[in-house]
């Protein structure tokens, strides 16, 4: 935290390397952090398209519904009423 508010005149010999070193480390974090974000938008493409491909059977699914002729039972057996709808 010192080392941050410090000017470049007020360097001394020492503190350069350990800024180097902790640079190392920040690009290092940063890296792992394009990896994780990485990963992350790959799980939301993953999901995206899993939910997408069940919106199409759920479309499918009211189609075919949709095309069947009036009077046509349901999955269960029941009698479905058409002409009122």
């Amino acid at each position: 935290m010192l080392i941050l508010l410090m000017t470049r005149k007020n360097i001394l010999p020492g503190e350069n390397r350990q800024r180097q070193r902790k640079g190392k480390r920040k690009a290092e974090q940063v890296m792992d952090g394009i990896v994780l974000l990485g990963d992350n938008i790959n799980k939301i493409v993953e999901v995206t398209e899993e939910r997408k491909k069940e919106r199409e059977k759920v479309t499918e699914a009211q189609l075919e519904i949709s095309r069947q002729p009036a009077g046509c039972t349901d999955t269960k057996g029941s009698k479905v009423d058409r002409s009122l709808q």
